[in-house]
This record gives structure tokens, sequence and C-alpha cells, in this order.
């Protein structure tokens, strides 16, 4: 049985870009799901009355090209984006942020019911989408300690905790 040579071709080319993917060295790239209302849940403009925390506040992105990433190269990563987008100092009047990163997919729609799953779920997370849950990086103010936050930063895969690292961050007022 004789295999055609485009075939063959096509074969190879696959196996070539599957090995880079799987070592691509390039950063992970993050992007807001919906970057008018991360902006809302911050600000708390625009949104309805009485039903959002300015307390307890939840941001949403999506993350791609995390193949071939170590749990710890992931965290480590988060731990700078987080620093960079949400600095210490801005968190300080805040008792808990969440920032939820869910895994890049073409067909998937996230937005659709965002706005309702911020303001109705505890926790804020996209029901249905658990296995595309890629990261989580929370922020906890405890009563005992207002000059400290603690950040939970904990890497999943199809659903289930990879690796959670928690530090100790303190706020300079």
């Amino acid at each position: 049985m004789r295999v055609p040579l485009s075939f063959l071709k096509l074969l190879s080319l696959t196996l070539i870009a599957c090995c880079y993917s799987c070592n691509n060295t390039s950063p992970p790239v993050i992007e807001p799901i919906n970057a008018e209302l991360n902006s809302s849940l911050i600000t708390g403009k625009d949104l309805a009355p009485g039903l959002f925390s300015t307390k307890n506040i939840m941001q949403y992105y999506q993350i791609d090209n995390t193949g071939g990433k170590t749990p710890e190269q992931l965290i480590t990563f988060l731990q700078e984006f987080a620093n960079e987008k949400y600095p210490v100092a801005g968190l300080a009047r805040r008792d808990m942020v969440l920032i939820y990163f869910y895994r890049k997919r073409l067909f998937v729609n996230y937005d659709s019911h965002l706005y309702e799953y911020a303001r109705d779920n505890e926790t804020g997370a996209i029901d249905g989408h658990h296995d595309d849950l890629k990261a989580l990086v929370a922020y906890y103010k405890h009563s005992e300690r207002p000059n400290e936050l603690e950040r939970h930063t904990t890497v999943y895969n199809k659903g289930e905790e990879q690796k959670t690292v928690i530090d100790t961050l303190t706020i300079n007022r």
C-alpha cells in the first residue's frame, strides 16, 4: 500500500507544529474577556446599584499559549501580570479580589452571561466552564492584619488544582 507524498508532507508539518507548540517559550497571552465589565467591576460604574460589592470584586481574563509551561512558570508569569495590572496599593480598600483566567477557546463565548455570573455567583466563577479555568489569583485582606494582603495563586488543569502558592504582601499607604 502506497502512501501519497502529499499526506506524508502534511503529517510532517503537523508533527513539527505539535513539537513547536509543546516547546514554545513565548509568554502566555492574556486578554480581558470583557474589558468594559472588568473596569465597571472595579469602579462600580454602570452596575446595578446594590447588587455588586465594592469590597469584593472579580476580574475575568482569557489566557492562551500556556502549553509547555510548568505550573511554577505560569504562577510566576501570573504574579507579574497581577503586580503590574493590580498594584497592591490600589487593592488596599478591597477585602477580596478574584482574578480568573480561563483557557482561550475558539468557539467559546465566556462573555455571554459574564455580568450575571459576577452579580449572582458568590465566587464569580463562570458556570459550565470549570474545566476551562486555567488559573486564579486571589487577594484577601484579613481584619486582624489590615496592612497586609494574602495572595493565593493557583494553576489548574482541566478543573483540577495543580499548584498553589500563598504569599503575603504589605500594603504601603
